[in-house]
């Protein structure tokens, strides 16, 4: 069974107030998505835990969890906090790198030659079945496919208890052209 750990890394904190804004909705989805046999243990770990570490803690926290794969949902602010992670965890373990979310584009100069496993294109929920069900979907190195009709039949992912209350009455959304 794969020992999966997903997260998305914070925005950048400008104040010295509470840390807020970094809901983990798409690692949720993709949790939400795998069927029930799939051959996963799925953690995504949650605002309050990937808002107040420093990064050597959490590298330490996501290394205690024995992952296989550790996926980071990539967005403009925190590309390069998400690329020095993933450079410390593929120092210390043989876990498999996942990249997915806006900034994940074929043509992002950024992401050549970085220790990237894998490269989600778009949205990942078919992807991510696929990574977990086919070794072999691997070698590719890099896949997108249309997320199609799956959010019309899963649950939301804070009714169903995937993601955690917030820690205020923010939230954030962000779109793209």
């Amino acid at each position: 069974m794969n020992k999966v750990v997903l997260l998305q890394l914070p925005v950048p904190q400008t104040n010295f107030g509470r840390q807020t804004g970094n809901t983990p909705l798409a690692a949720a989805w993709l949790k939400a998505s795998l069927p029930a046999a799939a051959a996963a243990q799925v953690r995504i770990l949650p605002e309050s835990i990937v808002s107040y570490l420093g990064d050597a803690a959490l590298v330490d926290l996501i290394l205690a969890e024995t992952p296989d794969i550790v996926g980071f949902t990539v967005y403009c602010w925190n590309l390069d906090l998400s690329l020095h992670m993933a450079q410390q965890l593929k120092q210390r373990s043989a876990a498999r790198i996942v990249f997915g979310g806006p900034e994940i584009t074929p043509d992002n100069p950024r992401l050549l030659g970085a220790v990237i496993d894998f490269r989600v294109y778009g949205e990942g929920e078919i992807v991510f079945e696929r990574l977990i069900g086919d070794p072999a979907f691997w070698s590719l190195g890099s896949a997108s496919a249309p997320a199609d009709t799956c959010f019309e039949s899963l649950p939301s992912p804070y009714l169903s208890g995937l993601l955690e209350p917030g820690l205020s009455d923010v939230m954030l959304l962000e779109t793209q052209l």
